[in-house]
């Protein structure tokens, strides 16, 4: 996943003894910390784009992460590619950050993801999601949820699908209670009544209860052109249930 384990779950004189590794190397904390918001592994074109050091800089230091051992490298300059030498290093850059920097971090990696590099951004739109999600920018990261499920709907990885429309659908009571919410809720739980009955059989009760949901919603909205596909949905379950009258 792109999120570290908590800071809880590190051995304390482990974390101790990681922290004190990155302390002996200041000009390179800061840098550990952004590329730990990045992941356990991560791009040097990527970091270079959110990167406030010059290049110059931002090499230093990333040479000095790597003859400390607690980076490894393969390729050579902006191909390069990076990874924590253990994901315990990375999670604990990560939770040296105090929360407000890192909803600050993630915010510009999906706006540099989002402007940088648009092709990453069509082809993985779960990273978008997941920094859009930490920077508790849950409009833009509700869109890239949905737009991931169904991304992994039609290559037909339909339980990857139905788990990233349920990070969309976990962030809807965090938006206030507008028609615009009610839209994009809407949109979720029609994909993922979708996903749902290639998933589980037609017969599942989490299908009618997504398509029920959609209902309600279409209703609240007075949306007559997609409410014949929810009513289908509603009715295809009931029909495989048995649920004549």
């Amino acid at each position: 996943g792109l999120l570290p384990t908590t800071a809880a779950a590190v051995p304390a004189t482990l974390h101790d003894s990681l922290v004190a590794r990155l302390d002996r190397l200041p000009e390179a904390r800061e840098v550990a910390q952004l590329a730990a918001c990045l992941g356990r592994e991560f791009d040097h074109r990527v970091l270079a784009a959110i990167s406030p050091w010059s290049s110059r800089e931002l090499e230093r230091a990333l040479d000095l992460l790597v003859g400390s051992g607690l980076l490894f490298r393969s390729g050579s300059g902006p191909t390069a590619r990076y990874r924590f030498k253990h994901a315990l290093v990375r999670d604990v850059a990560y939770a040296t950050l105090l929360r407000r920097r890192r909803r600050e971090l993630h915010g510009r990696i999906a706006a540099a993801l989002a402007t940088s590099f648009p092709e990453l951004a069509v082809a993985r739109p779960e990273l978008l999601a997941e920094h859009s999600t930490q920077a508790g920018e849950f409009r833009a990261a509700i869109r890239h949820w949905r737009q991931a499920g169904l991304n992994a709907a039609r290559r037909s990885a339909v339980r990857e699908s139905m788990s990233l429309l349920r990070r969309g659908l976990a962030l809807v009571p965090e938006l206030p209670d507008t028609p615009e919410r009610a839209r994009l809720e809407l949109e979720l739980q029609v994909a993922l009544g979708a996903s749902l009955m290639a998933a589980q059989g037609e017969a599942a009760p989490e299908i009618g209860a997504a398509y029920r949901r959609a209902r309600q919603l279409c209703r609240g909205l007075r949306d007559e052109a997609i409410e014949p596909a929810v009513l289908w949905g509603v009715w295809h379950n009931h029909m495989n249930r048995a649920e004549l009258p």
